[in-house]
């Protein structure tokens, strides 16, 4: 998955995610790797989530921007807010209902 796509998840949320009591007690390598899992997954739920709301148009714009440039996070979010505007809620529901399980 693309590392900017991962970024739009904030920093207060993947602190708390480090904090999960099931990833707390890991090693720090270990931790990491289960918070990239977890994030990837939250990620992947959003896009599954979006493209109910995108069109094909929209997702093939959002992969040129990605292409473009891979680290410029604030243009995809950017995009993805003036198609979704409720991104950062959904992207919080996600990591929710991580924090809950």
């Amino acid at each position: 998955m693309n590392p900017s796509l991962l970024n739009l998840v904030s920093q207060e949320d993947k602190l708390n995610l480090l904090n999960l009591p099931q990833i707390v007690s890991l090693p720090q390598d270990q931790r990491d790797e289960a918070v990239n899992d977890i994030l990837e997954q939250i990620i992947e739920n959003v896009l599954t989530r979006m493209s109910q709301a995108l069109t094909e148009a929209d997702m093939q714009k959002i992969e040129e921007i990605i292409s473009s440039d891979k680290d410029n996070t604030e243009a995809i979010k950017y995009f993805l807010l003036t198609k979704m505007p409720n991104l950062d809620e959904v992207i919080k529901e996600e990591v929710t209902t991580y924090q809950k399980s």
